[in-house]
């Protein structure tokens, strides 16, 4: 009886433990594979509604930059592409998908011109 009880001990001991593991936010460090975006805006206009992959983003102001957000792309349900509203005006385009390196990346807005709005990919 004293083994089945020191079974059942220890496996829950280690079910805790596991399942702390899982919340740790230290875990939570970039894994091989994780893909992480920002926007910034290099422009002086204002953006409203801006999204990215089908993610939104906060609003952003002239010179302003997003905080990095895990991309969670699936090519069967988002699109490739920036959002946003300047001015009343909405702007879309189709931007380049990180090339599943893994690692932080960079949209920025650069210009908008002739109702076109213009955006750069770097790594960071």
């Amino acid at each position: 009886m004293k083994a089945i009880t020191g079974l059942v001990v220890s496996s829950f001991i280690a079910t805790l433990l596991g399942v702390s593991w899982n919340c740790n936010p230290l875990k939570g460090q970039m894994k091989q594979n994780d893909l992480f975006i920002r926007i910034i805006n290099d422009t002086s206009h204002e953006f409203t509604n801006v999204s990215l992959f089908s993610m939104e983003f906060q609003d952003l102001s002239p010179q302003d930059t997003t905080k990095y957000l895990a991309l969670k792309f699936d090519s069967l349900k988002h699109d490739p592409l920036i959002y946003c509203v300047s001015e009343g005006t909405n702007y879309g385009r189709y931007v380049k998908i990180p090339e599943g390196n893994a690692g932080y990346y960079t949209y920025t807005i650069d210009s908008l011109k002739n109702k076109m709005i213009y955006v750069n990919l770097v790594k960071d």
